[in-house]
């Protein structure tokens, strides 16, 4: 019972809050109807970047073209990387798919041998 009357005591209060607000706000349409253009501006001001001088305008297009022109010798290829990626390239790529596979196993029989002598050796010694 003493709930009830405290619910329903702050639901009378609310309604009457929002009223309150709803006629205030009302109250309010009337006055808007103009706005001040002052603070737009001089937000617009601030908001502006500061011009650059000249002399760091012509400095930053210089070190702009120095990087670019840098870049330029960087990439062109010389003439003799040119000869060697046409002609010499594909005959050392055709090689090593002929040969590479009988070199390698060349090479691990080799080492195999070196490893069984050491091995052997080592046994030997130590009977």
């Amino acid at each position: 019972m003493k709930n009830d009357k405290d619910i329903n005591n702050s639901l009378s209060n609310i309604k009457k809050a929002l009223r309150e607000e709803k006629e205030i706000s009302e109250n309010n349409e009337d006055n808007n109807d103009f706005f001040l253009l002052e603070d737009v501006v001089e937000k617009k001001l601030l908001n502006k970047k500061p011009i650059k001088k000249a002399s760091v305008v012509k400095k930053n297009k210089i070190k702009k073209e120095k990087v670019y022109n840098a870049k330029k010798v960087i990439n062109k290829k010389r003439p003799v990387e040119i000869v060697i990626n046409k002609e010499v390239r594909p005959i050392i790529q055709k090689w090593i798919r002929k040969n590479l596979r009988a070199f390698v196993k060349k090479v691990v029989v080799e080492e195999f041998k070196v490893i069984s002598k050491a091995a052997f050796r080592q046994n030997s010694a130590s009977k």
